[in-house]
């Protein structure tokens, strides 16, 4: 089975995460997919987080810049906040920040695997190597470098901190409850690298 060359583009769009550019390839077929939800004063993020700040520093016309207008804001929010890469170092000790994952990890080929319909049962799901290999057995071998993600249809949810986070009370951490990934099982079988 051929596959079509297609380049995707994930857009994580935070605060200061942008776009990171392509590299050209013979594809012209280029799809950009948003992934990102609108950040601002209530930010939907667990409790315990620091809250969001947003402060204008100067909206003027400044002298020193010959009269121009100058505007500059500061803002402050927790790097766990809203659409966001969480880097490795977020949940293993002495691992890679954000600032450390070299460019070329953060974009490549792009795969989509839908498990909405498994997560429609069970809100728990954790993605199983049964369905990588499913979606390899329709579309073809994961090229080496994809940037592999799983539409688990969880965005739906959001604003509603609620339903996002699949509790009553927010506060409780220990309450939440979402589908994942059986990380082990996965990178065992597997190697996305």
């Amino acid at each position: 089975m051929k596959m079509r060359c297609t380049t995707t583009i994930f857009v994580f769009l935070s605060l200061v995460t942008g776009i990171v550019a392509a590299r050209r390839s013979s594809c012209s077929d280029i799809r950009v997919v948003d992934l990102s939800h609108v950040h601002g004063p209530k930010p939907l993020t667990a409790p315990f987080f620091p809250p969001y700040s947003f402060n204008i520093v100067n909206r003027s016309y400044s002298p020193m810049l010959g009269g121009n207008w100058f505007e500059i804001n500061y803002i402050g929010t927790s790097e766990h906040s809203g659409t966001h890469i969480d880097a490795p170092s977020h949940f293993y000790r002495n691992r890679k920040r954000m600032n450390e994952i070299p460019l070329d990890k953060l974009y490549g080929p792009g795969v989509i695997i839908d498990i909405r319909r498994q997560v429609s049962k069970n809100v728990n799901y954790r993605v199983k190597v049964s369905d990588i290999k499913r979606w390899e057995a329709t579309h073809g071998r994961i090229p080496k470098g994809a940037v592999v993600l799983f539409n688990s249809g969880w965005s739906s949810r959001h604003p509603n901190p609620n339903r996002v986070f699949n509790t009553q009370n927010t506060s409780d951490i220990t309450s939440y409850q979402f589908s994942s990934y059986e990380f082990s099982a996965i990178f065992s079988e597997i190697s996305f690298c």
